[in-house]
């Protein structure tokens, strides 16, 4: 049960934000770490409602907004290489934001920590198959 907790009051999240503090605007963190507790005990349902709200609030966010990275990489850091819904869902972001705004400081950033998701990213821009577009 302790695992639990430590996912929703994220030590290296220093903000002294608690997840049940935050406002439903800032739900898109609370969110992803929700999937990663369905994704750790394995409970289809809360990953499939958590991965819903957390493309619903993306939609009204952009990367350059502090909360929503920070969601994409807990998403990241916690999940396994071979979830491919959560792999897409930050691919298609980093898309959305780049041809929305161009290269930005955080799109970099995130391509210097994750080079998978460079890969990934310039397959997807390019044609290269990379698994199912959204």
């Amino acid at each position: 049960m302790a695992a639990i907790f430590e996912i929703l009051d994220d030590p290296n999240f220093t903000e002294g934000e608690k997840f049940y503090d935050l406002d439903y605007e800032d739900c898109a963190l609370t969110n992803a770490k929700l999937y990663c507790i369905g994704n750790n005990y394995v409970i289809p349902g809360l990953q499939e409602l958590s991965l819903s709200h957390i493309t619903e609030s993306l939609a009204r966010r952009s990367l350059d907004d502090g909360m929503v990275t920070r969601a994409l990489q807990v998403l990241l850091d916690n999940t396994p290489e071979v979830d491919e819904e959560v792999r897409m869902l930050v691919t298609h972001e980093l898309y959305k934001d780049m041809d929305w705004f161009g290269i930005r400081p955080c799109n970099r950033d995130f391509f210097e920590r994750y080079p998978k998701v460079h890969e990934r990213y310039l397959k997807h821009r390019f044609g290269g198959d990379c698994g199912a577009s959204k």
